[in-house]
């Protein structure tokens, strides 16, 4: 038998060995290319969930600051007319009255005083979580923390005797400008997303 003969003999056994080394090779690639696939794609799901997470807490952190900037606004208001009733009461006591009235006045000072300290301790506590909500020296919401601070500082004004609405509506147009910008960038952050 010559070598060309053993050669001839063996080609169903050589073409197997080709066919299984070729399948496995085939197999090895498909399998590393799935690999690599999966790998990408839970790479993007991680990314994904990340980001849904982050928009997520941006949303419920821009519904805080709205809550707490209304209960700041009730606050304020509420302050105010505290304040308004103690210095009305207060200068109808000072003109004076009957017995009865300089009785009642005398008796509704003190509780509109602690209620007008309880309201001024709310308005601090308010624009201090407020303000917690964001950066330290954020130029975003710079002017409006000014006008917080002087709204704070007339806190116990003995001349207020009508509300004074212009503090409260700066406030609160400033309040949609900062609120209008983060929800912008929580909005562009959700479409970048998207369109990945």
């Amino acid at each position: 038998m010559s070598a060309g003969d053993i050669f001839l003999s063996n080609i169903p056994f050589l073409v197997t060995i080709f066919i299984v080394a070729a399948a496995s090779l085939v197999n090895y690639l498909v399998n590393r290319k799935t690999i690599q696939n999966q790998e990408k794609n839970s790479k993007l799901s991680r990314q994904a969930d990340h980001q849904n997470k982050v928009s997520d807490f941006r949303h419920a952190w821009l519904q805080e600051v709205r809550d707490t900037a209304a209960e700041l606004i009730k606050t304020i208001y509420e302050a105010q007319h505290t304040l308004m009733m103690w210095n009305l009461t207060r200068g109808y006591r000072d003109q004076g009255g009957t017995d009865e009235q300089m009785i009642e006045w005398k008796e509704r000072l003190p509780v509109l005083y602690l209620k007008e300290k309880e309201v001024a301790a709310e308005m601090y506590r308010h624009t201090a979580k407020l303000k917690l909500l964001f950066k330290k020296n954020d130029p975003q919401v710079a002017r409006l923390f000014i006008l917080l601070d002087a709204t704070l500082s007339k806190v116990g004004n003995l001349d207020l005797v009508r509300i004074d609405e212009k503090p409260i509506a700066e406030i609160v147009g400033e309040l949609q400008i900062v609120l209008k910008n983060e929800w912008e960038v929580t909005k562009s952050r959700i479409m970048d997303e998207a369109s990945k």
